[in-house]
C-alpha cells in the first residue's frame, strides 16, 4: 500500500523548499513517540570538535558483555533481514576507525574492486614494527575473498594515523591490479601532530610513493587530511582536511583544505596540491568560540569535475541562529571554489516539528551523529544529517534545541528546489566523551554515535543511508547497535522504510564503528551497498587492543522495498486555503482546527498513527469562505505522534500532531 507523504514548502526565500516526509511516524513496531525523540526535553548541543586519539595511555575498563541474540528476525516486505560478515584483517587498535567522516570502505565500480583501509597490527604479515603503517585490504570479488598483503605507507616515522583510502583508476585505464591504492592520513611526529601524509601503491605491489608535507613545508597549516576521501573517472584524488593556529592560545579554525591529488601518468603517481577554502563564521558572545558545528565535509560528482564543500554553522553576516548548511561548489574538477548557498532552511521545516513552549519552529543541523554528503546524477549535493528544532531566539540560549532524533537527506533537486526526505529516526542516545570525561560508558576513549553515512549508486540515481541504533529494551545509550538503513531512487521518485539489517542475527546488537564506501554496486536490479564493521580480539575488549575489521554481506535493496512517493512540487496549502493551523500542539485531549477557506468547500480530516492506519476521522461538512475553527476529540488516543490528513473540497494537506498524556 503506497502511504500517504508530508508536504511542506515555504515561498519567502529565492528558492522553493519542499519537505517530504511519510506518514508512517515509525518502523517495525517502535512506539510513535520515539519518532520524533522526547518533544520538550531540551539539550545543548556540541560545537564542532577535533577528535583524537590518547597521545599518553587513558585509563580503560573492561568491556560490558555484550548481548546476544535477543529479538527474533526482521522481516521487511516478506524478506528476513539478516546482514552477514567475513573477517578482512586486524588493526593494532580501533583508534584508526574514529572518524565517522572518514573513508576507510571504498568501492571503484569501473576496476570492480572494494577495498578497506587501516592502520596495520604489529607483527603481523607483511612485518610491521609500528601501528602507524597503512595498510589497504581489498577484493576483486565483492567481498568474498580478500588480498590483505599490500602495506601504502613506510615502515619509519613519523607515523600516520586516521587514514582514508580509496581504489582511484588512472584514465583509460580497465586492469583491476593496475588500478592504485591511495592513502591520506595525518602525521604524528612523536607526539605533535604535523601535517599529513599522501602514498599510493598500485595493487599488483608496484610504483609506491609517499609524499609527507608537515606544517612546516605546506603553504597552509596543514592538520588531519582524514575526511571524505573520492576520486572520479577523472582520475583526480580530493580528501578534506583542517587549518588550525596553533599559536593562538585556543586552536582557531581557518578553514578547511582541500586536497587535491592529480594523476602524473609520466611518473605512475599523483601530484598533490593544497587549497584553503575560508568562511567566516559568527562567534559566541559568552566566549568568542566560532559557532561551527561541523569541521567540513566533501563530495564529488563521478566524472570528479564538480564537487562540494559543506559546512554546519552560523554565518557571521547572514546568521540564521542555528547551525545551518554552508555550501561551498567547484566545477572544474577542485581548482576553483566559490560560495554556493548559504540560505536558511526554516522555510523547508515550516510545520515539521510539534511546537516548542518558546514558540520557535527553526531547523536545527544537530550534528552529534557525524553528517555526510554525497552529489548525485545530476550534479546536486545530498546532505544526510540528525535535523532538530530549536528551543529559543534568546541570544543566550541559542545552542539549545528540544526536538532531535530524525534524520534527513536535505538535497538539492535536478530543477534547482531544495527537498527533504525524512529517512529513518535514531532511537537512542550518542555515548559521547564531553570534557572533563575521558572515557564513554565502555571505559573506552572513542564517541559511540550513530555513524550516519552514504552511498550512490553506480548511476547516481539512487541514495542509500546507513546508521548505527540500539533497541531502546538494551537501554537509552547506543552501545549495542543494529545496521540500519533506508534508500531512494530519484530517477522514479520513491524511498524505503528503515530496515534493521541485523536483528535477530548473529550480529543482532553487535556492530561497532560501521564505515560505508561511497558508492555502492547492482546485482540484479538490488542496489547492494557495501558496509564494513569492526569488533575486539581480545575478551578485555579494549578499544587499545587489536580490533578485527569485517565485510557485512546482505545490505541490500530491490525494487519492492521502494514504496514510498518523493513529493515535489506539490503545495503545503490547498488551492482553496489561505493559512491552515492546530492548537494546542502538543496536546493531551483537545486540539483545534483553524482553516481560512477562500470559498466554501467540505472539509474532512483522518488522524494517522505512526504505522500509516486511521485511528480518528471527523467529517466537518460544508464550511463557508473565511476563517472556520474545528474542535478535535482526541481522548481515546495514547502518546505519540500522528499526522493530521485535511480533505479540503478535494484538495489535501497535512501538519504534524503530538500528543502527549
Amino acid at each position: 500500500m503506497m502511504k500517504k507523504i508530508h508536504i511542506l514548502q515555504g515561498s519567502s526565500i529565492s528558492k522553493m523548499f519542499l519537505l517530504t516526509a511519510t506518514a508512517c511516524l515509525l518502523v517495525g513496531g517502535v512506539d510513535a513517540q520515539s519518532r520524533l525523540k522526547a518533544p520538550g526535553k531540551v539539550v545543548k548541543a556540541e560545537k564542532a570538535k577535533v577528535v583524537v586519539e590518547p597521545v599518553g595511555p587513558v585509563a580503560s575498563s573492561t568491556a560490558k558483555v555484550q548481548p546476544g541474540s535477543v529479538r527474533s528476525n526482521k522481516v521487511v516486505n516478506g524478506k528476513v533481514m539478516v546482514a552477514a560478515k567475513t573477517d578482512i584483517a586486524t588493526s593494532a587498535n580501533i583508534y584508526g576507525s574514529l572518524v565517522s567522516e572518514g573513508t576507510l570502505a571504498d568501492y571503484n565500480g569501473a576496476v570492480n574492486v572494494l577495498s578497506y583501509s587501516n592502520r596495520k597490527s604489529i607483527g603481523v604479515v607483511p612485518p610491521v614494527s609500528n601501528s602507524g603503517i597503512v595498510q589497504t585490504y581489498f577484493s576483486y570479488d565483492k567481498g568474498a575473498t580478500w588480498d590483505t598483503n599490500l602495506v601504502c605507507t613506510s615502515n619509519s616515522a613519523p607515523v600516520n594515523h586516521y587514514p582514508n583510502g580509496i581504489v582511484a583508476n588512472p584514465p583509460g585505464n580497465t586492469t583491476a591490479n593496475q588500478a592504485y591504492a591511495v592513502v591520506a592520513a595525518p602525521l604524528l611526529d612523536g607526539s605533535l601532530w604535523d601535517g599529513g601524509t599522501f602514498a599510493s601503491i598500485r595493487l599488483d605491489g608496484q610504483n609506491a610513493s609517499q609524499l609527507n608535507i608537515q606544517n612546516a613545508s605546506a603553504t597552509v597549516t596543514q592538520w588531519m587530511p582524514r575526511i571524505g576521501m573520492c576520486t572520479g573517472t577523472n582520475g583526480n584524488v580530493y580528501v578534506l582536511g583542517v587549518n588550525y593556529d596553533y599559536n593562538a592560545t585556543a586552536p582557531v579554525f581557518n578553514g578547511a583544505v582541500i586536497n587535491r591529488g592529480v594523476w602524473d601518468g609520466a611518473n605512475n603517481n599523483y601530484t598533490w596540491s593544497q587549497t584553503n577554502i575560508y568562511h567566516a563564521f559568527s562567534q559566541d558572545p559568552a566566549d568568542g568560540s566560532q559557532n561551527i558545528s561541523s569541521l567540513g565535509h566533501v563530495a564529488f560528482s563521478a566524472d570528479g569535475q564538480t564537487g562540494y564543500v559543506l559546512f554546519i554553522g552560523r554565518d557571521s553576516i547572514d546568521d540564521h541562529l542555528s547551525p545551518m548548511p554552508i555550501i561551498y561548489r567547484t566545477t572544474d574538477g577542485g581548482s576553483t571554489w566559490s560560495l554556493y548557498y548559504n540560505g536558511d532552511f526554516s522555510p523547508l521545516f515550516a510545520g515539521f516539528f510539534p511546537a516548542n513552549p518558546n514558540g520557535v519552529e527553526r531547523p536545527f543541523w544537530y550534528t552529534r551523529n557525524s553528517t555526510d554528503i554525497q552529489v548525485d546524477a545530476y550534479g546536486k549535493l545530498h546532505i544526510f544529517s540528525e535535523i532538530g528544532n530549536a528551543s529559543s531566539n534568546d541570544p543566550d540560549s541559542l545552542n539549545y534545541l528540544n526536538a532531535f532524533g530524525t534524520f534527513f537527506d536535505v538535497y538539492e533537486t535536478a530543477n534547482g528546489q531544495w527537498n527533504a526526505i525524512w529517512v529513518g529516526t535514531g532511537l537512542t542516545e550518542p555515548d559521547r566523551i564531553v570534557a572533563p570525561a575521558t572515557t564513554n560508558t565502555f571505559g573506552w576513549a572513542v564517541d559511540f554515535d550513530a555513524r550516519l553515512q552514504m552511498a550512490r549508486s553506480a548511476d547516481g540515481t539512487k541514495m542509500a543511508y546507513m546508521w548505527m541504533d540500539t533497541d531502546t529494551l538494551l537501554g537509552t545509550l547506543n552501545l549495542y547497535p543494529d545496521l540500519k538503513g533506508a534508500a531512494a531512487d530519484f530517477a522514479n521518485g520513491l524511498y524505503t522504510d528503515e530496515v534493521n539489517f541485523t536483528q535477530g542475527g548473529a550480529y543482532d546488537a553487535n556492530n561497532y564503528f560501521m564505515c560505508v564506501a561511497g558508492e555502492g554496486w547492482d546485482n540484479s536490479g538490488n542496489f547492494v551497498v557495501p558496509v564494513m564493521t569492526s569488533r575486539p580480539l581480545n575478551s578485555g575488549g579494549l578499544d587499545t587492543n587489536p580490533w578485527m575489521h569485517e565485510w557485512v554481506s546482505g545490505i541490500e535493496f530491490d525494487a519492492a522495498d521502494y514504496i514510498n512517493i518523493i513529493a515535489v512540487g506539490v503545495n503545503e496549502l490547498p488551492i482553496n486555503a489561505n493559512t491552515i493551523s492546530v492548537f494546542p500542539n502538543p496536546t493531551a485531549n483537545v486540539s483545534n482546527l483553524v482553516i481560512d477557506l477562500k470559498s466554501n468547500a467540505n472539509v474532512n480530516v483522518n488522524i494517522v498513527n505512526g504505522i500509516g492506519q486511521v485511528v480518528k476521522s471527523f467529517d466537518f461538512g460544508f464550511a463557508t469562505a473565511g476563517s472556520n475553527s474545528f474542535s478535535m476529540d482526541l481522548s481515546t488516543l495514547s502518546t505519540g505522534i500522528y499526522v493530521i490528513q485535511m480533505n479540503i473540497g478535494g484538495e489535501v494537506a497535512t501538519r504534524v500532531l503530538s500528543i502527549q498524556k
